[in-house]
């Protein structure tokens, strides 16, 4: 059985004037794993899902530190709407649900 971590994320379209910098992501509410993700019109569910996957484990190394390994996160899913995304296609405006497949790596071994 695969335990999945699940991230609400907002996907924002701005206008690339709006973005000098590019595409980012926000933490969203405090004490949560959700991100708001900030694209320009024609950014993929790919790149953007990476980014969100970069931004939550961020989070997750802020929230519970580095102790006992590495806590690693694989994209298992991303879900508009009750259906699953096509990780080619450009993403979309709304809310988005992501689901994580979290690994662990252990950095030491004690005999």
């Amino acid at each position: 059985m695969v335990n999945f971590a699940v991230s609400h994320c907002l996907i924002v379209l701005d206008d690339a004037r709006d973005l000098p910098n590019g595409n980012y992501a926000q933490q969203g509410t405090a004490n949560t794993i959700s991100c708001t993700a900030h694209i320009s019109k024609g950014t993929s569910y790919g790149a953007t899902c990476e980014m969100v996957r970069l931004k939550i484990w961020g989070i997750c190394h802020q929230q519970r530190g580095t102790r006992n390994g590495t806590l690693q996160f694989k994209l298992f899913s991303c879900d508009f709407r009750g259906g699953p995304d096509s990780m080619s296609a450009p993403a979309v405006a709304g809310d988005h649900t992501l689901k994580f497949s979290p690994t662990q790596d252990i950095c030491c071994i004690i005999l």
